[in-house]
C-alpha cells in the first residue's frame, strides 16, 4: 500500500462480545483502501487471522504502489513500464531515492558519485575465485552484499554522511557485485568497471 499521503477519511466498526471498536480506515495516494489494525491486539486482546497474507498489507511504501490484480507496478507514481521504456538505470535510482526524476545537473551529479564508487575492496574481488562452479548468482550477490558491512562500516555507523553519498556507494558496489556475480557464474574473467579485464588465476 502506497502511504506516502494519506488520510484518515472514516472509521471501520468492529464488534466483540458486544463491545464496539472503532478502526481507523486509511485512504492512500491511489486511492487503495486499508483497515488500520496495529492497536487491535492492545485494545481488544485479539489478533487477526490471514492465511498466506492474502488479504495483508505487509508495509505502507511511499515508494511502491503493487496491484497484482491489475498488473499494475508503480514507483514513486511512475508506471514500471515508463521506466523501463524511458528511462535510464541511474534516473530510477535517483527516483527512488529522491522521489523525483532527477535534472540534467542532478543526474550528472548522481552519475559521478555512482562511477566514483563502483570499485569494490580487493580482499572482496578474491571472494569469487571461492565460490563453486555454477553458484546461482543471486547466491553470489546476497553474501557479498551482507560482506560490504565489514569493508565499509562507516556507511552503517557514520550518522553524518549524505543520503547521496551513501545510497551511491550502496547502489553501485551492488551493481558491481551483482556484474561480478554474473561474470563468475558464466566462467568468464571478472571485468573491472571502467577498467580491463581481469586474468583469473589458472587452476
Amino acid at each position: 500500500m502506497k502511504l506516502d499521503k494519506y488520510y484518515v477519511q472514516e472509521k471501520a466498526e468492529l464488534k466483540i462480545d458486544g463491545k464496539v471498536y472503532e478502526l481507523p480506515v486509511l485512504i492512500g495516494e491511489e486511492g487503495e483502501r486499508a483497515i488500520d489494525i496495529s492497536k487491535l491486539r492492545n485494545q481488544t486482546g485479539y489478533i487477526t487471522l490471514d492465511y498466506g497474507f492474502m488479504n495483508t498489507g505487509a508495509c505502507a511504501s511511499a515508494i511502491t504502489y503493487l496491484d497484482g490484480d491489475k498488473s499494475i507496478l508503480n514507483y514513486r507514481g511512475y508506471p514500471i513500464e515508463d521506466l523501463a521504456e524511458k528511462c535510464t538505470f541511474v534516473e530510477v535510482a535517483y527516483l527512488l531515492v529522491h522521489g523525483s526524476l532527477p535534472t540534467v545537473a542532478e543526474l550528472k551529479n548522481f552519475s559521478g558519485l555512482l562511477n566514483k564508487y563502483a570499485l569494490i575492496h580487493e580482499d572482496m574481488v578474491h571472494f569469487f575465485d571461492r565460490f563453486p562452479p555454477g553458484s546461482p548468482p543471486m547466491s553470489i550477490l546476497s553474501s557479498m552484499v551482507n560482506a560490504l558491512s565489514v569493508f565499509y562500516p562507516e556507511m552503517i555507523h557514520d550518522p553524518l554522511m549524505k543520503i547521496d553519498m551513501m545510497t551511491a556507494r550502496l547502489i553501485s558496489k551492488v551493481r558491481t557485485i551483482a556484474a561480478f556475480s554474473y561474470k563468475k557464474a558464466m566462467g568468464q574473467p571478472l571485468v573491472y568497471p571502467g577498467m580491463i579485464t581481469r586474468i583469473a588465476p589458472i587452476s
